[in-house]
């Protein structure tokens, strides 16, 4: 059982040190404990099984550790997999609980099963555990699930008890209060606190003043309140408050002002034990953010976002302007990596909203030429996808992104010619100044079939289709093939000439009339047709309708129907290349994968294959 149990703790990933008199076996018990409690994040996972296997194993469980694994558990959002620690560690008595840690599980209690919940287990605690700590965080919990009468209630039961030790419930009160812009009864509730001989307002109740006047855009009741904290001798001033203020001023466009309480803000924050503050109303948070950003004070910002959405204020879809701001000022300093991280972890916890920031990112991309990154975060599922109409929205979200991306090209900065070679013709894109080139096949030959070209019948064709004249120059073509003198490579070269003219008159009608044409004739050659389409409908802009072309084109050559993944990714390397964007896209340097790519959609022995390097 020890041995089994040893296993199934390797497998997470979990490192078991011992201790002995020497010294410590294996990994750093803090290692450890981080490394553990990741591990138990797991929706798989039985934290019961799992925490009874490593007791089992050690045979004592230091409440050190389990202490390290729940704030870790804690600072990382998994609430739900810390109240199941909480509860095993409870059940296992393993030690005695403080009053602290009690309020602890008030909390994770209601977070995850309700207040009513939270209620119950207040209700069953033993006396000397029902106290201010205890009943401060319950009271805490109805705050915070905005139940203003339960709130109520339970101060006043908390004042007739004793329990009223600290501004924390005063603040709390006041908190329900300024949400609901009742700017009267904050103002009332922070003149009880001065009156309490016991207690007084500490940063968070001024503060919380102060902003409830800001949000009803009443900045001469705002100033008064900042002034008599400025004078009060017990309150240290924070630079928390003077960035709420800073972004009240800015909304009435008293700029002077609002510059005046950055430069306080910033001189407190320089300092290195300035007061972090844990008591802000959600508009707090967006202004204390948005005054960070503009102190070139990022990182402390993203600390501040980190908590605002521990506390739950993520709920939905219109609750991203807070990490809209954190998000645009990555990209405006062009750290993208940071942004497409904090996107990534968004989307894995299935943030509401995470959509429309990874859309600023597309954007980014899209500015900078990196259409495979932009196409990711158009739809953050990864690389490969083969659903058409996901392929479709991207390419109609470029063709209305005008400002962002070079819709139309002029002239296409990549060249396009046909190649024969081991009884095959193939089309070959050689990108101008850049690394990679690819080549994609439109004719396969019967064995023993020549390879030439005739050069009159092209030499006449061209002709005409330079002076216009592109229906006698079709005319011309058909009889000549109905007369037998054409090979297939004949037909595949004239077609295109004509093909190739229409397009570039943008006469795109008459060419899809054409190409529908030799389809339903089955000539051999007409996948090539609709390949050179797709190559004339996306240098005009035409995306959606490029792709459709080069649907067609993978329909009708043999190996590639069906084959969308690739299809889509060989697309946006012709995007690429007609603009004069970096060749090799999300690839870089990575020519393996580029060759792969090229094995797929010309299957050719390798020692003739293409992707080579120029």
């Amino acid at each position: 059982m020890i041995t089994m149990g040893y296993v199934g703790l390797k497998s997470l990933g979990i490192g078991l040190p011992f201790q002995s008199a020497a010294g410590r076996w294996g990994w750093d018990r803090y290692y450890h404990t981080n490394i553990w409690s990741r591990s138990i994040t797991h929706h798989l996972l039985d934290v019961k099984n799992t925490l009874d296997d490593w007791v089992q194993f050690r045979k004592e469980v230091p409440a050190g550790d389990l202490k390290r694994i729940l704030r870790t558990l804690r600072k990382r959002g998994h609430i739900s997999q810390a109240l199941k620690v909480f509860e095993w560690m409870r059940k296992k008595r393993i030690y005695k609980f403080s009053a602290r840690e009690h309020a602890l599980q008030i909390n994770l209690i209601s977070r995850v099963h309700g207040c009513s919940a939270a209620e119950r287990y207040v209700r069953n605690l033993p006396e000397q555990a029902r106290n201010d700590k205890t009943y401060g965080e319950l009271l805490h919990c109805y705050v915070r699930e905005h139940k203003t009468d339960k709130a109520l209630y339970h101060f006043q039961k908390m004042k007739e008890l004793g329990f009223v030790l600290s501004p924390r419930p005063f603040n709390g009160i006041m908190h329900l209060y300024a949400k609901s812009l009742q700017t009267d009864k904050v103002l009332g509730v922070l003149a009880e606190l001065k009156k309490n001989s016991k207690v007084s307002p500490d940063n968070d109740s001024y503060r919380i003043c102060i902003s409830s006047f800001g949000l009803k855009y009443d900045l001469d009741g705002m100033e008064r309140v900042l002034k008599e904290m400025e004078t009060q001798p017990h309150i240290v001033m924070d630079w928390c408050t003077y960035a709420v203020v800073a972004e009240f001023y800015e909304r009435e466009f008293f700029v002077d002002k609002a510059t005046d309480a950055l430069k306080k803000a910033k001189m407190i924050l320089q300092k290195k034990n300035h007061r972090r503050s844990h008591n802000l109303i959600n508009s707090d948070y967006e202004n204390v953010i948005k005054s960070l950003v503009k102190l070139g004070e990022l990182d402390e910002a993203v600390k501040f976002l980190k908590e605002w959405d521990l506390l739950g204020n993520w709920h939905c879809a219109d609750d991203i302007s807070i990490p809209h701001t954190i998000i645009s000022e990555y990209i405006k300093n062009g750290t993208l990596r940071k942004a497409s991280y904090r996107i990534s972890v968004w989307d894995f916890k299935r943030k509401p909203g995470v959509d429309k920031l990874s859309r600023l990112l597309c954007n980014e991309y899209l500015r900078v030429g990196d259409l495979f990154r932009a196409y990711h975060y158009f739809h953050l599922q990864g690389y490969g996808v083969t659903s058409l109409a996901v392929q479709r929205s991207f390419l109609q979200y470029l063709e209305q992104r005008g400002s962002f991306f070079s819709l139309c090209c002029s002239g296409s900065m990549c060249t396009r010619s046909l190649k024969n070679a081991a009884g095959r013709t193939f089309l070959e894109f050689v990108p101008i100044n850049v690394k990679y080139k690819f080549r994609v096949i439109l004719l396969v030959h019967p064995e023993n079939s020549t390879l030439a070209i005739n050069i009159n019948y092209e030499n006449i064709i061209k002709s005409l289709v330079e002076s216009g004249e592109l229906n006698e120059a079709t005319k011309m073509a058909k009889e000549w093939e109905t007369c037998g003198n054409f090979t297939s490579l004949d037909g595949l070269n004239i077609s295109m000439l004509i093909i190739e003219g229409y397009c570039k008159k943008s006469l795109f009608m008459e060419a899809e009339a054409l190409a529908e044409a030799w389809t339903r004739e089955k000539k051999c050659w007409v996948g090539g047709i609709w390949l050179i389409l797709a190559c004339h409908y996306q240098e005009h802009g035409k995306l959606v309708g490029g792709l459709e072309w080069m649907r067609r084109y993978f329909d009708l050559t043999p190996g590639l129907k069906g084959q969308y993944c690739y299809m889509f990714e060989m697309f946006v390397h012709m995007i690429k290349y007609s603009r004069g964007m970096s060749a090799a896209g999300h690839l870089g340097c990575c020519k393996d994968l580029f060759s792969s790519l090229n094995d797929k959609i010309c299957p050719l022995p390798k020692r003739s294959v293409g992707g080579s390097s120029k």
